[in-house]
């Protein structure tokens, strides 16, 4: 008897331990969860703060939004090109004057994606999903430039969008340009996931957006553009990109939770269609090589070139050796 007695008082501190670790355990999972719902709470009530197609240029009406579009160049009888901003909530003022030089030989068609830039936001039935933008291109090639076929070029979230309207429309894609892209999916496979908790994830790298919908534009601006430099070849050319406008935050929320999903990596094996992918040496993990890199070993028809002295923004960047690739790529 004694010397079961004596066990169990040998045994009790450990057992002790062991509640306490798992009482710390469940404390944590509830902090974690209690974080992950907070956050997911301040992120989705930002309100919207709803308007108008706005701007200079042309506005359409496409899958039951205005658009805005302006149009560079006149020429009807060669292939025109659309392009694709990235963010998701950036606008086509991010190409800045970039891809004028397209122009002399095509029609050069810039759009802010649905409530991005200054194409309408609506209060209601934004329907924000990769599926609708990639039907809001297609409207675009039919009904505003009434062609055919168009060559598409992608920059970043524009990439992935891109890329999306290829693998639906291949026989209207003439070609396909992929500027420091993305993976089709963002190489996130749980919607889930990126739905619910990966607002805990930004919160932690971001903060908490402000609770109006044009606080959270100026808010998640300011945030991409403290980025900026860090994404740069040269982060003193930062300046580059000056004037770019705001991102929208209802549009960068809904659209990077509408990216996860299927790798679509059997379909781009059997895409037909002539691809460069252009890429900066000092772009991110993932937009820059290894995003390249992937869809290199997928996609028949690739090609990819690295810029040395780039990051993100090629195009600003090292805009005549960018000019150059992309000239003769068009050309043959």
């Amino acid at each position: 008897m004694q010397y079961t007695l004596g066990m169990q008082r040998h045994k009790a501190p450990k057992t002790g331990i062991a509640r306490l670790f798992l009482i710390l355990l469940l404390l944590l999972f509830v902090a974690v969860l209690g974080y992950a719902l907070f956050a997911y709470w301040r992120y989705e009530r930002v309100s919207v703060a709803p308007h108008p197609c706005l701007g200079a240029g042309d506005c359409v009406s496409v899958n039951n939004v205005d658009l805005y579009y302006r149009i560079e160049g006149s020429r009807i009888d060669t292939v025109p090109v659309i392009l694709v901003h990235g963010g998701p909530g950036d606008s086509s003022l991010s190409f800045k004057s970039g891809f004028s030089f397209l122009a002399a030989d095509r029609r050069v068609l810039y759009y802010d994606q649905r409530a991005s830039g200054q194409s309408e936001l609506k209060k209601d039935n934004q329907d924000l999903s990769m599926e609708t933008l990639v039907g809001d291109i297609e409207a675009l090639r039919r009904d505003v430039l009434k062609t055919e076929r168009i060559i598409l070029i992608g920059h970043s979230f524009g990439g992935a969008l891109a890329q999306r309207y290829a693998l639906a429309y291949p026989e209207r894609t003439a070609k396909l340009v992929l500027l420091g892209s993305l993976r089709v999916n963002n190489g996130m496979k749980s919607a889930f996931f990126w739905r619910y908790l990966g607002p805990a994830l930004y919160a932690s790298a971001m903060g908490f957006p402000p609770a109006t919908g044009a606080d959270a534009d100026a808010w998640l601006t300011r945030y991409a553009n403290q980025e900026t430099a860090n994404r740069m070849g040269n982060p003193a050319d930062a300046h580059k990109l000056d004037g770019t406008g705001l991102v929208s935050f209802i549009a960068w929320r809904e659209l990077s939770a509408s990216l996860p999903g299927k790798n679509y990596h059997e379909e781009l094996r059997q895409l037909n269609v002539d691809t460069l992918c252009m890429y900066g040496a000092h772009d991110a993990v993932y937009t820059g090589e290894p995003v390249a890199a992937e869809l290199a070993s997928l996609m028949p028809r690739f090609r990819m070139v690295r810029f040395e002295h780039s990051g993100h923004w090629i195009y600003l960047e090292e805009p005549d050796r960018f000019a150059a690739e992309l000239t003769t790529f068009i050309a043959e």
